[in-house]
């Protein structure tokens, strides 16, 4: 990751803003779920972040931070995700409360989404 944000820096012109997103492997979900964790798994990440870690890779390539907050994968609230489900479906409400709110909310923004502009 440090090449490829090396060369976004060195593109990118003075006072350009930036969005990125990362992994966060300080989430709950990361370290309860540890080798499981789904941007582990196989064809997952090979790099994951702690808040310290983004805050260095930003630094070192001349990016600073407007914005950085965890987030879950997608961005999309549980409220949101359950207005487009048919409500009428078996146990579909159970279901939906089950996987968005523990899996998500609970468990949830293993992300980080940061703004950043070019120094």
């Amino acid at each position: 990751p440090n090449d490829m944000i090396k060369k976004v820096s060195e593109v990118a012109n003075k006072n350009a803003i930036i969005y990125m997103n990362f992994p966060n492997k300080d989430s709950m979900k990361a370290r309860m779920m540890k080798g499981r964790w789904g941007m582990a798994l196989p064809f997952g990440h090979v790099n994951f972040f702690s808040s310290k870690s983004v805050n260095k890779l930003c630094e070192r390539n001349g990016l600073e931070i407007l914005s950085k907050k965890a987030t879950r994968a997608g961005g999309e609230n549980a409220i949101g995700l359950i207005k487009k489900f048919d409500l009428s479906a078996p146990k579909i409400l159970f279901r939906l409360v089950k996987s968005l709110f523990l899996g998500q909310i609970i468990l949830g923004k293993d992300q980080w989404d940061i703004i950043l502009i070019k120094k």
